[in-house]
């Protein structure tokens, strides 16, 4: 499964307010998802193993930001991998 928590998109000087998602809230509100049966619990937002799943999050028009997250792979076949895209 792919865990991912504490998504941060923050531009200082185009929008002063961040996004900011924990999945705390044991939802993914304001995420579309693409493949896969993804949930929100125990701060992550989790995605069972298959292939080219993504989550997105709308409404992130940023510019000059700084983006944090954390992802994690556990169980999965070998050579399972996950990533993190923007632009």
């Amino acid at each position: 499964a792919l865990n991912a928590a504490v998504t941060q998109f923050h531009d200082k000087i185009n929008n002063p307010l961040p996004f900011i998602e924990t999945f705390d809230d044991l939802n993914a509100d304001g995420w579309t998802t693409y493949g896969g049966q993804w949930s929100a619990a125990s701060g992550a937002y989790t995605v069972n193993d298959g292939e080219g799943y993504k989550a997105v999050a709308n409404d992130t028009k940023y510019k000059n930001f700084t983006y944090e997250t954390d992802v994690t792979i556990s169980g999965g076949a070998n050579l399972a991998n996950a990533g993190v895209i923007f632009r």
